[in-house]
This record gives C-alpha cells, sequence and structure tokens, in this order.
C-alpha cells in the first residue's frame, strides 16, 4: 500500500485500541534495506562510525571495544545489544533502550529472547541477528510495525555485529532512532485502516 501524501483524515476502526498509538500489540514486518538518505535523516551513520571506530583495524569490534555514550542520546536511547549464546541458541537482551520500552510498552532489559513476552516486536530479530553475526557486517533494515489502531509506522534500523576475538563472545547491536521516526509520522499523520 502506497503511503498517503500529506495529511489524511483519520477513520474511526472498529474494536481499536484504546491505545491506538502504542506498538506493544503489532504486527512487525522486514520491508529491505533504507535509502541512503534515510539513514542520514535519522542518524544511523553516526551509529556505523562509532562501530567503526570501535573495531580499529579488526573488521568487527568486540563488546568491551564499544562506548555507547559515544552514540547521540537520541540513538543510545532506540538501542538494544543482545548476547547471543550458542549453546542455548538464544539472546539474551542486556541493553533495551528507554524509548523502545516507550515506544512499545515492553521492557525486555535483562530477559531471554526465548522466554520475554515481547507481543510480536521482536519476530524478525532472530533471523536477523543470525544473518549479522554469519556476515559479521552490518546489517540495514526497515520494519513495518502497525499498532491494532492502524497506525503503520516504518523504523529503519542497523544492527551491528560484535564479536570478541579472543573468546568468540557475540553480539548484537541494533539502533533505531525511535523519536526520530515517530516524529516523522506524528508531523505526517500518516495511518491506514486495516
Amino acid at each position: 500500500m502506497d503511503r498517503p501524501k500529506g495529511r489524511t483524515k483519520i477513520r474511526p476502526v472498529p474494536d481499536a485500541s484504546p491505545t491506538p498509538n502504542r506498538l506493544h500489540v503489532a504486527d512487525t514486518a522486514p520491508l529491505g534495506a533504507p535509502d541512503a538518505e534515510t539513514i542520514r535523516d535519522v542518524g544511523l551513520d553516526r551509529a556505523l562510525h562509532v562501530w567503526q571506530e570501535a573495531a580499529g583495524s579488526r573488521d568487527v569490534p568486540a563488546w568491551r571495544d564499544v562506548d555507547l555514550l559515544k552514540l547521540p542520546a537520541s540513538l543510545r536511547r532506540g538501542t538494544m545489544v543482545a548476547d547471543y549464546d550458542t549453546a542455548r541458541d538464544d539472546f539474551f537482551i542486556r541493553y533495551w533502550g528507554d524509548d523502545l520500552v516507550n515506544a512499545f510498552g515492553i521492557e525486555l532489559s535483562q530477559k531471554w529472547l526465548s522466554e520475554a513476552d515481547h507481543n510480536g516486536v521482536m519476530t524478525s530479530f532472530r533471523n536477523s541477528a543470525h544473518t549479522t553475526l554469519e556476515r559479521r557486517a552490518p546489517q540495514w533494515l526497515s520494519h513495518a510495525i502497525t499498532s491494532p489502531g492502524g497506525i503503520r509506522r516504518v523504523f529503519p534500523v542497523v544492527r551491528l555485529p560484535l564479536i570478541d576475538p579472543d573468546t568468540g563472545e557475540a553480539h548484537v547491536m541494533t539502533v533505531e532512532n525511535i523519536e526520530m521516526s515517530m516524529a516523522f509520522f506524528a508531523a505526517n499523520d500518516v495511518r491506514y485502516q486495516l
């Protein structure tokens, strides 16, 4: 479905959630990679720079090399870091930024992905995280998230591999600018009737 141009009239949605803007019970679908302009506009190029700086002469940095404080606050609040446990074939969510808590209405810090009640928000994470670690390279994605009230938002994200050269411990850092994505959609009032 093409995005409507400019402001659209909001039609009531039957049986809509009392909190239609919340994304805590949402349909999530990967859309492919965002374009270079979008990556720059939402500041994800800055996340890539911090990752490359942490890597130094290596192709991939270790988690211990990354300083989250070098990310702008708007990106840090939309960051998630997950440790990959090969024995469990599962991810332990080490860090789940405040903007993720606010946007999705869930707190996933210090939880195993397989045991967390994430309401579908993390459905596409597992496959793309494995791909990120296997390729040892950044993975650019756009996710379409549609709330129960029919509001569809697109969130560009970058998944960054973090692999310790000595121990092989692997982590995936996902960065998105929730604040900017939400502001864009609020300003353009993009909604779809389901």
